[in-house]
């Protein structure tokens, strides 16, 4: 089979350039890391100066950043002001070999880094301004400090024929849902473009000796095998492919190493789930996670498996919180521990914070006659609850109720984590459209959703405007209406009361002035 000698390539390349260097990583599943992690002398340190730059532009330059960690959220969004001569320092919590971190200083750099140890960027402001948003690498950049040498060479990697690699990975992206509908012709090409990607790195790396080569092959086998994980979500994997799978081990903290294990669980946890199913059983929560658990004690060493206990969660907090509770009493690594732990704590912090914000709940004092009043919580969030109209009444209604306001209309459920996923920028842009002539209304389906989750999402997240907890029925009618179908989905109608389809794919997509032109047209 392609696959298996494709395979054989991967690691025999890997094996000899890890052969050629004295470094020796210390992976995150591997028993050591415990020690490391809990030293925080190992805490890498990301300092940066930009040079050049006029004393008017330092107080008006940010520097955003996001670091990719292990833990539920992939990558952890952060930003930094630049003091007064320029220099800035990135803030790291944890003592990670090998993290990834992308920063970006508003248009004049962009670039994605490994912080191992430590590492000093030194940008010339007055030669990027030359260079139209410069990426990576490449005139008035430097990498220095201990970790120089290695971001230079692995940035170098991202431009080298960067249109050929940008070529390939779109290719293998629109190749993923052939798998499919026909498995053996998605295998066939999908390893013939990889094959392709690791003759470019092979040149790469060929051109550029380097102690750090080994790097590049680890983070294409982690996007090689995780790919390989989705296409076999909810199917099993041939035996001999998993066991490749199972023994592969990421070396950084980067995307590519962290998606391979989330990806990795989650073809793990959906075999689980379907074998509940298999069996005819109800699915249950506290028994799907005891057989995961057992599972992955059964395949991997201690260490290992006790990292992947970690990706256990659920965006609901009482069942995060029962969920911590099943899976603490198994897991032995002490770093594993203290992170669940701290998870766990932070849980139980916002159930209570949940709880205080419902128990502050006050009647609704409304004439309008959106449905039947729930409550309204202290945060300007008006709930009501509609499970007796027609979908086109309701619409009605809902204009009436808020003459002179545009309608920004979010259809969403309590177990769509895309939904949820979009509530903290569409409370941003509530926040920031305040003065605007808009109402944000929020319609939840019953539909999988209960009361109970439903105010506990919304008092989680804080969201002001009016709620609806609608049928199923009537919300799929009132969806049907606009046209659509997937949870969330999102209509804008004007002032006048008219509706245009797709102004508004998702509120990230959107600020105060896109808005207010929306409103306009």
């Amino acid at each position: 089979m392609k696959t298996e000698y494709l395979l054989l390539i991967l690691l025999f390349v890997a094996n000899a350039i890890f052969g050629q260097t004295t470094l020796k990583p210390i992976a995150i599943e591997d028993k050591e890391f415990n020690n490391y992690f809990f030293n925080t002398n190992k805490i890498p340190r990301v300092k940066g100066k930009i040079i050049n730059l006029p004393t008017a532009e330092i107080s008006k330059l940010k520097i955003d950043y996001s670091i990719v960690t292990p833990f539920e959220e992939l990558q952890v969004k952060n930003s930094c002001p630049l003091n007064a001569d320029g220099s800035f320092e990135l803030k790291l919590d944890y003592a990670f070999p090998y993290q990834q971190i992308w920063i970006s200083i508003d248009s004049l750099f962009y670039t994605g880094v490994y912080a191992n140890t430590d590492l000093l960027i030194e940008l010339d402001a007055a030669v990027l301004k030359t260079q139209n948003e410069l990426s990576f690498n490449g005139p008035g950049v430097k990498y220095l400090g201990p970790d120089g040498t290695l971001n230079e060479y692995t940035n170098n990697h991202i431009l080298f024929k960067r249109e050929k690699q940008l070529e390939i990975s779109n290719q293998l992206q629109n190749i993923l849902p052939v798998a499919r509908t026909n498995y053996d012709a998605f295998i066939k090409k999908y390893d013939s473009l990889y094959t392709a990607l690791n003759e470019l790195d092979n040149e790469y790396i060929k051109q550029n000796p380097s102690d750090f080569s080994w790097l590049l092959i680890n983070e294409r086998q982690s996007n090689y095998f995780a790919d390989l994980c989705v296409v076999h979500w909810g199917k099993q994997m041939p035996p001999e492919l998993f066991e490749k799978v199972k023994s592969h081990k990421p070396a950084a903290i980067s995307n590519e190493g962290m998606l391979f294990y989330r990806y990795l669980f989650t073809y793990l946890n959906t075999g689980t789930l379907r074998k509940h199913t298999a069996d005819k059983v109800a699915y249950n929560m506290v028994e799907a996670t005891l057989q995961t658990i057992s599972m992955f004690d059964s395949l991997f060493t201690p260490s290992k498996s006790d990292f992947l206990k970690i990706e256990f969660s659920s965006k609901d907090p009482q069942e995060q919180k029962r969920m911590m509770e099943i899976v603490l009493p198994h897991v032995k690594t002490a770093w594993c521990k203290s992170v669940i732990n701290d998870e766990y704590n932070k849980t139980i912090e916002k159930l209570a914070s949940i709880n205080k914000i419902l128990n502050e709940s006050k009647p609704i004092v409304s004439s309008n006659q959106l449905g039947q009043p729930v409550a309204e919580l202290p945060f300007g969030a008006r709930l009501y609850k509609v499970d007796a109209i027609k979908a086109d009444s309701l619409l009605s209604i809902l204009k009436n109720s808020f003459k002179n306001k545009a309608l920004l209309i979010d259809c969403w459920a309590t177990w769509c984590g895309p939904c949820i996923s979009e509530f903290p920028y569409s409370k941003k842009l509530s926040v920031e459209c305040k003065d605007l002539p808009i109402e944000f209304v929020y319609l939840c389906t019953s539909d999988g959703s209960d009361m109970e989750k439903w105010k506990s999402k919304i008092a989680e997240y804080k969201l002001s405007g009016t709620h609806i907890f609608v049928e199923k029925s009537i919300e799929s009618a009132l969806m049907n209406l606009f046209s659509v179908s997937v949870y969330p989905s999102y209509m804008l109608i004007n002032k006048e009361g008219e509706y245009k389809p797709g102004l508004i794919k998702r509120p990230s997509q959107l600020d105060k002035d896109k808005l207010a032109e929306l409103i306009k047209q």
